[in-house]
């Protein structure tokens, strides 16, 4: 662990060294990883565990293709990880920033799992079995920010995304608005009314608006018709 000159929290990454003893890889065979920072003072005995999504998103692969593509990138092997990564938001250790940071796990008190976009629908699927590692007495909690991915048809009514989601399931996930009644901790949902990805992607993808009459209002919410917004939130 090490500070930048902006007083940034920038945290060494960890290799899991047995984790191929139980046959745990990334999808160029690579060992998995992590990057902790331990807690301390009140925070001691309290963990956040993030499944983080940054850098233009991480998304998913949903075949064999674009799994094998994607073990040539940093979100498919440990070997192109970033090697240092830099603590914010809500794993940020400023006090300033983060008032109420909590940062071991067989002497929790507290854990949150927390996830933002394809983290946070892993936040989902992961809910229920992180409590089973914790102790009774740990209050356990989860987040998803920005991963409410909707099982929702598009503009003209084709259900895009759930195709996707079809070849998604075979390899690993599920809707979280089907999980939801199976979640048994705590679960907080962030989304935004507008999520970049829901609007592109699940209710106006490229397949669904050929002519272009949506760019405007998909580059600004804000210029969209009435009819449009209507449609959107009807979704």
């Amino acid at each position: 662990m090490s500070a930048s000159s902006d007083g940034r929290l920038l945290v060494n990454m960890t290799v899991v060294r047995r984790a191929g003893v139980i046959g745990a890889y990334c999808l160029d065979g690579s060992l998995p990883a992590y990057h902790i920072h331990r807690g301390f003072g009140a925070g001691a005995r309290n963990w956040i565990l993030q499944f983080e999504d940054k850098h233009k998103g991480g998304g998913w692969c949903n075949d064999i293709k674009s799994c094998a593509e994607r073990a040539q990138t940093r979100r498919g092997s440990t070997r192109l990880m970033n090697k240092l990564e830099t603590f914010s938001g809500i794993l940020s250790n400023n006090a300033s920033r983060n008032p109420d940071n909590v940062f071991s796990l067989s002497l929790s008190d507290l854990a949150l799992l927390s996830g933002c976009s394809a983290g946070g629908l892993a936040s989902y699927l992961h809910c229920n079995n992180f409590s089973s590692y914790l102790p009774n007495t740990t209050a356990v909690k989860c987040l998803g920010d920005a991963g409410f991915f909707l099982d929702s048809p598009d503009i003209n009514m084709y259900h895009t995304q759930r195709t996707f989601f079809q070849h998604l399931v075979t390899l690993q996930c599920i809707f979280p608005q089907y999980l939801l009644k199976y979640i048994t901790p705590p679960l907080f949902i962030l989304n935004s009314a507008y999520d970049v990805y829901q609007f592109h992607h699940i209710l106006v993808p490229p397949s669904a608006d050929l002519r272009g009459r949506w760019n405007h209002c998909k580059l600004n919410p804000k210029a969209c018709r009435p009819d449009q917004i209507h449609l959107l939130h009807g979704s």
